[in-house]
């Protein structure tokens, strides 16, 4: 009993993971850095209007912004990097807890979700393509 409790809660634990891991696996690079500039013009925009900015401040709160959002893609970048190591962590310990009709159900589980991952729509439009990791 103890044994399935473990593994329940494992698949929870994975699944939570996952969950987190989801935003950066759908978002390259291109897509994020396009975001980026919408939303550095949006801010530049306030910016420039509500604090009256002259050409000179405009340029260096457009630089520091930037900086802001690259350092911010790069902790993503890890992030999803360290999530991907927690799932195989997880994953591995689960299977050594299987036996091997166990790992069989336990294998086709992961590819299930990742499949459905891939199929789940956001905002009105299905994420599958080539956003899809899988």
């Amino acid at each position: 009993m103890k044994k399935y409790i473990v593994i329940l809660c494992g698949i929870f634990l994975l699944s939570v993971n996952q969950g987190a891991a989801e935003y950066a696996e759908g978002m390259d690079e291109q897509a994020f850095q396009a975001k980026q500039e919408r939303r550095v013009q949006k801010r530049m925009g306030r910016m420039t209007k509500k604090l009256n900015l002259s050409d000179e401040q405009q340029k260096a709160v457009r630089r520091i912004i930037e900086e802001k959002w690259q350092k911010k893609w790069e902790i993503k970048k890890d992030k999803f990097k360290k999530m991907q190591d927690l799932r195989q962590e997880t994953h591995g310990k689960l299977k050594a807890v299987l036996n091997p009709d166990q790992q069989g159900k336990f294998e086709k589980m992961c590819a299930e979700k990742k499949e459905k991952r891939c199929h789940k729509k956001k905002r009105g439009k299905k994420k599958k393509g080539k956003n899809c990791p899988y």
